[in-house]
């Protein structure tokens, strides 16, 4: 992940465990409580979508399809640290959904280019969101002999402020 940090926070000293440097060091406050609002937001799945598409890199993928399930994973924050009332204070999930479905509907040789997709598009149209993560599922990959399915995931955490760097 470009830019992805670990912070890791003990809340007698604030000593945090930056990833990119991999060193210890103090955190600033305003990092703690980021991370601290971030473990204890809230989290929506989306689980099981089921999608019949043309996904594949080989010629037989693309014509004959194949049935897949996708999963979402959304972590955010509120706007506010009160009880959700709105739909305007959550993550739409009807509107996750029509992305999945509409994404699922363009033929693409890999997975990992929707899964990529799918995880930047969230994070750029929901300002609350802190982390995305997509699976998807091929359920009848044609590898011969295989007996099984295929699933590749993409998770991604928002930037964090460069104060933590």
């Amino acid at each position: 992940m470009q830019n992805a940090i670990l912070v890791l926070w003990r809340t007698d000293n604030n000593i945090g465990f930056n990833s990119k440097s991999m060193s210890f060091r103090p955190l600033p406050a305003t990092v703690f409580f980021i991370q601290l609002f971030y473990l204890n937001g809230m989290h929506i799945h989306l689980k099981d979508l089921r999608f019949f598409a043309h996904h594949g890199y080989y010629p037989h993928e693309k014509e004959m399809g194949n049935d897949f399930v996708v999963n979402v994973h959304i972590g955010f924050q509120p706007e506010t640290p009160e009880v959700v009332t709105t739909l305007s204070e959550t993550i739409n999930y009807e509107l996750v959904y029509q992305m999945v479905s509409m994404r699922m509907q363009e033929p693409t040789p890999l997975l990992e280019t929707i899964c990529g997709e799918l995880v930047r598009m969230i994070l750029d149209d929901f300002a609350t969101a802190l982390h995305a993560e997509v699976s998807i599922e091929k359920l009848n990959p044609p590898i011969s002999g295989m007996r099984g399915s295929v699933v590749v995931v993409e998770s991604l955490h928002r930037h964090m402020p460069d104060a933590v760097n």
